[in-house]
C-alpha cells in the first residue's frame, strides 16, 4: 500500500495520486489534494480512494477512473460517474454553479 503517515483509519498521504488518470481534470478547476483512503472490496482486493477538495466541495477519485462528487460532508447532494469527460463536465457544471475559481493556466504569447 502506498498510504504514508496514515491515521487510525488507514487515511494518509499518497503520493501516487498525481498519476492517477483524472488527477489533470480535477486540479484544473482549482481543486487541491486532500488525502488517500484505502477502500477493501468484497473479494478482498484494495483499491486507493483519493480525495480533492475546493472549499466544501470534495471529488473522490478510484480505480477504474471511477469518480465521486459531493458539496459538503454531511450533504445529500452526491454525484458519481466515470471517466475524464464526464468529471469534465460535471465540475464545469458545478463552478458555473456555485462560482468555484478554475485554476488558471499561464501561457507564453
Amino acid at each position: 500500500m502506498a498510504i504514508q503517515y496514515p491515521n487510525s483509519c488507514g487515511q494518509g498521504n499518497d503520493p501516487e495520486h498525481v498519476k492517477h488518470p483524472l488527477h489533470a481534470t480535477v486540479v484544473k478547476y482549482g481543486y487541491e489534494y486532500s488525502h488517500s483512503t484505502p477502500v477493501r472490496a468484497l473479494a478482498g482486493t484494495v483499491y486507493i480512494h483519493h480525495t480533492y477538495k475546493h472549499g466544501e466541495h470534495s471529488v473522490g477519485i478510484l480505480h477504474s477512473n471511477l469518480w465521486d462528487s459531493s458539496v459538503s460532508t454531511g450533504s445529500s447532494q452526491k454525484h458519481s460517474g466515470k471517466g475524464a469527460p464526464e468529471l469534465d463536465a460535471h465540475l464545469k457544471s458545478k463552478s458555473r454553479r456555485y462560482g468555484l475559481k478554475r485554476e488558471t493556466t499561464h501561457e507564453h504569447k
